[in-house]
């Protein structure tokens, strides 16, 4: 996905300090946003905003010395990324004179993203906790910054974002990935598929919450490609996802695959897959899942036949 903005002049001179620009003008939005303030904030709240993220950049050295907080607010208004709105009629010069104006909401979500990116690659675990709290508040804004992070970030790092959003709001998780186009969505659910189950004995209990609050395709086929090349550890954990996919979200696009690999599975030599297979088959084939289950209650080891008793007893099986 291509997330660059056509015009991005430098900053202060020199091509390097482009990035100064995106950092200050994302922890402006980011500010600003945390304080309950969109596209349009009172001047004398933006200039305390402003002067709230220019004086730490400056700090930090990624500011020259030399350049004063006016220099920067100047630029940035003679840049055309803020602006001070216009209206028609008597209310005009009050309102020019009291308010700054993103020009573009466009410009708001991209340098918002730049801002998402560089706290998901932080070390500090408050900006995360920080960024997580906001996301509750203002869903509908939140939701196309996040679908541009997502084609901001290296490949390696998009398995921290997805978790982060998944996490802290599932609207704007699947808002932001429903925006992906095609390819980038089928090699997203890929590579988040994998990432989270590379370790020995990687946690279903996450893969589990990203697969139910993100039930696509891309994620099924990552489900798949992972069962087929994976440890019996990790066939058990995926038959188990897969199985609470189709439950939860029944007759979708992704269930009616899921279906499909039940199918496949449902014979596996593995009784916890099959034990999952038979679960998940439950509404499409009751004959068939239900002979499975009462062979596994029979003849299965004393950890499935538990699972067979408490699942037979929850859905009055007889």
């Amino acid at each position: 996905m291509n997330t660059e903005l056509c015009i991005l002049p430098t900053l202060f001179g020199g091509e390097p300090q482009i990035i100064t620009k995106e950092k200050l003008l994302g922890r402006f939005a980011y500010e600003s946003l945390q304080r309950g303030h969109y596209l349009i904030i009172p001047k004398s709240t933006a200039i305390v905003f402003f002067n709230q993220v220019f004086e730490p950049l400056k700090d930090s050295g990624d500011v020259p010395k030399d350049v004063t907080i006016d220099d920067a607010w100047n630029e940035i208004l003679s840049n055309n990324f803020l602006s001070y709105p216009l209206t028609s009629g008597l209310q005009q010069a009050a309102f020019t004179s009291n308010s700054i104006s993103w020009t573009h909401q466009l410009y708001f979500d991209y340098f918002l993203a730049k801002e998402i990116v560089r706290i998901i690659l932080s070390p500090e675990p408050i900006d995360r906790y920080q960024l997580v709290q906001n996301i509750s508040n203002f869903e509908s804004i939140w939701k196309q910054p996040f679908q541009i992070a997502f084609g901001l970030l290296e490949p390696e790092d998009l398995t921290d974002l997805l978790c982060l959003v998944v996490d802290a709001n599932g609207e704007v998780a699947r808002a932001a990935f429903e925006g992906q186009n095609e390819a980038d969505a089928e090699e997203l659910g890929f590579r988040i598929v994998a990432s989270l189950t590379e370790s020995d004995e990687w946690d279903v209990e996450i893969l589990r919450k990203v697969i139910l609050t993100l039930p696509y395709l891309p994620f099924v086929e990552g489900l798949y490609k992972q069962f087929k090349g994976g440890t019996e550890y990790s066939r058990e954990g995926i038959a188990r996802i897969t199985s609470d996919l189709i439950i939860s979200h029944y007759q979708s696009d992704a269930a009616r695959r899921g279906e499909e690999l039940l199918e496949s599975w449902i014979g596996n030599k593995n009784e916890i897959v099959k034990f999952y297979a038979a679960k998940g088959l439950w509404e499409r084939d009751k004959g068939r899942a239900s002979s499975v289950l009462m062979n596994l209650s029979r003849s299965g080891s004393s950890l499935v036949r538990d699972l067979v008793a408490e699942l037979m007893e929850k859905w009055g099986i007889r």
